[in-house]
């Protein structure tokens, strides 16, 4: 149906369209008056609205100063809605599963998980902050489980998807575990840009080969 087709046509735009959250990442960092590390700082710290030594962990303490903190922030806000339209909007492109039911809420958790992150600052509102990172974990498994949903109908995306997942799955891991404080933005990113890369590209995906109403 047209309508539909418009529906997942505008979600696939959406999704491609949260690949802006990396060059904002960059524009953001590179104002930092004291180099923005890739290593030690979060990606949290570039919201951070004060300038001094923050410790958005227990047992960990770094420097964070962001000049454009506002537009990390609405960068965050901004990439969280586009990503849970995207889940709403192209839901019935994909197979009608139990695994896709379970991948698409997960994705919209994290679009609104992004959504807070936005709008409560870790300087700010640690709590809501908080609750808006713990939203992220859901999208981490949706790759995985939107994979093994797709592996038969779409096996190019299923294999792309379980392999997202299965690196965001184990950046979180190694995250929670904080093995090392020297690398733990590193390991923030490896949990969580792998999604961001794929909500890109199963959106460019469907802009080039939409999926049609599957009932």
């Amino acid at each position: 149906m047209p309508a539909t087709r418009t529906r997942i046509r505008l979600g696939a735009v959406a999704w491609t369209a949260t690949i802006l959250y990396f060059p904002v990442q960059l524009v953001v960092a590179l104002a930092w008056p004291q180099p923005y590390s890739l290593m030690v700082n979060t990606i949290s710290d570039l919201g951070i609205t004060t300038c001094g030594m923050s410790n958005p962990f227990p047992g960990r303490e770094v420097f964070a100063c962001s000049p454009r903190h506002l537009l990390m922030n609405t960068g965050f806000l901004v990439v969280g809605v586009m990503t849970a339209a995207g889940a709403i909007l192209t839901w019935r492109a994909w197979p009608r599963r139990r695994l896709t039911t379970t991948a698409l809420l997960g994705v919209i958790l994290a679009g609104a998980g992004g959504v807070l992150v936005g709008i409560a600052p870790s300087d700010i509102a640690p709590r809501l902050h908080s609750v808006g990172a713990l939203l992220q974990v859901p999208g981490v498994i949706a790759p995985l489980l939107l994979g093994l949903a797709l592996r038969h109908q779409r096996p190019g995306l299923g294999a792309f998807s379980i392999t997202i997942g299965a690196i965001g799955v184990v950046g979180t891991v190694l995250f929670a575990l904080q093995l090392s404080a020297d690398w733990f933005g590193a390991l923030e990113r490896l949990a969580l840009d792998p999604f961001t890369l794929w909500t890109f590209v199963l959106g460019s995906a469907l802009c080039l080969r939409p999926c049609g109403d599957r009932g």
